[in-house]
């Protein structure tokens, strides 16, 4: 297979892409192409036809997702964010950059780095997180209560007699 058949495979698979994501949410994008290009059909697109549409497609917004570093409707949100920062802080850990979280994100999400996570994808890293703040903070307790009876006697519970310590 030779170069110029796997470029115009790649812009046919984008535009293919572009076309069926925006089908979902209602717009027309074969229609317009159609009406851009009245006497063609996609097999008869050239390359600069092809490259053309998409920058178009892109400069519209309709292609946001596609481009490196954009910001999507599929990227986290601010609140996801600060969430994960807020979490991390919790758990002491050195921020985005923590290996334990690289880790981690490469065993829910599959990808190499926090920067690549999608919303849904953050969503189930945050919720692996909050469990082991959980576990961390029930461990804790645990060891705290058993610290308190370790001299073998109960301690002292003065709650319930309303005295306050």
């Amino acid at each position: 297979m030779n170069h110029y058949a796997t470029e115009q495979a790649r812009l046919f698979r984008i535009l293919y892409f572009a076309v069926q994501i925006n089908q979902r949410e209602g717009i027309d994008i074969v229609g317009w192409i159609f009406r851009t290009y009245p006497d063609s059909r996609y097999s008869t697109l050239t390359d600069g036809e092809l490259r053309e549409i998409l920058t178009h497609l892109t400069g519209a917004g309709f292609l946001g997702h596609f481009v490196r570093g954009a910001s999507g409707w599929d990227r986290p949100t601010t609140e996801q964010q600060e969430t994960l920062e807020a979490v991390l802080q919790e758990l002491g850990w050195n921020g985005t950059g923590d290996s334990r979280l690289i880790a981690l994100a490469r065993q829910v999400a599959g990808v190499d780095h926090v920067r690549f996570l999608t919303r849904w994808d953050l969503d189930r890293v945050l919720r692996r997180l909050r469990s082991k703040c959980r576990q961390r903070n029930a461990a804790k307790a645990k060891r705290l209560q058993r610290r308190r009876t370790s001299d073998g006697r109960k301690p002292n519970n003065y709650s319930a007699t309303g005295v306050s310590v």
